[in-house]
């Protein structure tokens, strides 16, 4: 995909580390769902640079030239000492600057208090090879050693070497971080508020976008398709985690990032798209933000009807929850609801050529009311909804699809205005264009 331009929205969702939103640990893998960063030493990129290791320039060799180039992880800690990093610190009232807070440090590198750090450890690294694969002290020296490949996962784990060898596993790693997880990883309102960009990732967009070579795991099929559904049920487990620690904490309570941030935030012109369509539930209770729900829940209804209604009673149970203002049942269907939303892997069997065009067919459709404005399409649900295009198309590399894409993602763009119906109109000429 490298001739297709940077996608500008995508400054919102995938690249979103830019404005260093990427965090240390995650969740295993859905089926042991999340767990706290384990205590490991780091001893930080340098570590890796030599280039008899990975501080080369040939493929298979070239990991940390790659990261320290053209990944915007290495610059996550830099993000803190300049730009909006001091100011969001400011405007939170933070008692330290935004470089040594630990509100900060949790996301933006591997933070004093989540790790330990190796005596030439620098937190200027930022998010750099550790922070995906584990704390290298016990296992730098064997994984140079011949045969290393050959030992078992089993050997590797245990001496700290977190194991990422499956779709399954990276997608958990990257929610863990780019939606939220423990170890203070929560952008809440407040945050968003001082100005911290929300959360959304899609994992395939993201690999996507990089080059080919620049992607040093050796799957030897396309693993598109599986990669974008894997992500959302991760983005969803994640999500619920999100409420699940917002309700035990009532300081943060509620957390109005859950919502859709659009049914307050938006034009109060008479004529808007917000004011020609019907309020979502009560008048006063915002909607939750659809945009980890409703496309994985129309992907559920072509692969697996039964867990499609579990999502929809999830959400409302949910909703109930909320208007009752119990934050107990909160706290309680968030939890079972994600043990629940891991099961909803296994569905990823089912996901072939002939589903995702399923999927794509009830998008058109979907979109067509969009454009006429009998349907409104909230902004964070319109950018899962062009990620899911992307993943699903069966002709990603037609000439004519990578110019209809370009258009949807302008129309998406963080800096611009956001219009439904110019939205669906773009998305339906991409599914027509990639078939």
């Amino acid at each position: 995909m490298g001739g297709m331009r940077a996608w500008p929205f995508l400054v919102l969702g995938a690249l979103l580390v830019v404005g260093g939103i990427v965090a240390p640990g995650a969740p295993p893998a859905f089926a042991q769902g999340e767990a706290a960063p384990r205590r490991e030493t780091h001893l930080g990129a340098g570590s890796c640079a030599a280039s008899a290791c990975h501080g080369d320039t040939k493929p298979k060799a070239n990991e940390y030239t790659t990261w320290i180039q053209h990944d915007e992880h290495s610059e996550a800690y830099l993000h803190l000492t300049r730009g909006d990093g001091p100011k969001i610190a400011k405007r939170l009232g933070l008692s330290q600057p935004a470089r040594e807070a630990p509100e900060c440090l949790s996301c933006h590198a591997a933070a004093p208090q989540l790790y330990d750090h190796g005596d030439r450890y620098d937190m200027r690294w930022g998010v750099s090879c550790e922070i995906c694969h584990g704390g290298s002290t016990q296992w730098l020296g064997p994984h140079a050693a011949p045969g290393w490949k050959e030992k078992s996962w089993g050997h590797k784990t245990a001496l700290g070497m977190r194991d990422l060898s499956t779709p399954e596993q990276r997608v958990a790693l990257c929610a863990g971080c780019h939606v939220g997880g423990q170890g203070n990883r929560t952008v809440d309102h407040d945050l968003i508020a001082a100005g911290h960009p929300p959360l959304f990732f899609d994992a395939s967009a993201f690999m996507a976008l990089k080059e080919p070579q620049w992607v040093h795991w050796t799957d030897e099929t396309d693993l598109t398709q599986r990669t974008w559904f894997l992500g959302q049920v991760a983005n969803l487990v994640a999500y619920l985690g999100r409420i699940e620690r917002s309700a035990e904490d009532e300081k943060r309570w509620p957390d109005y990032a859950v919502f859709d941030c659009y049914s307050c935030h938006h034009d109060l012109d008479k004529d808007g798209h917000y004011a020609t369509t019907e309020a979502v539930g009560p008048i006063g209770r915002p909607p939750f933000d659809a945009a980890f729900t409703s496309v994985l829940g129309r992907a559920l209804a072509e692969m697996k009807p039964a867990a499609a209604q579990g999502l929809q009673t999830l959400g409302e149970s949910l909703s109930a929850a909320y208007r009752n203002r119990d934050r107990a049942a909160v706290r309680e269907s968030a939890a079972s609801g994600a043990s629940q939303a891991r099961q909803f892997a296994t569905a990823v069997e089912s996901l072939d050529q002939a589903a995702a065009s399923r999927i794509l067919a009830w998008f058109d459709e979907h979109l067509d009311a969009t454009e006429g404005l009998d349907h409104r399409i909230p902004r964070h649900e319109a950018l899962q909804i062009a990620w899911a295009i992307h993943a699903l198309v069966p002709n990603r590399q037609a000439q004519g699809f990578r110019a209809a894409y370009d258009e949807l993602a302008d129309s998406l763009s963080a800096d611009g205005d956001y219009d439904p119906g110019v939205f669906a109109k773009k998305a339906r000429a991409a599914i027509a264009a990639g078939r």
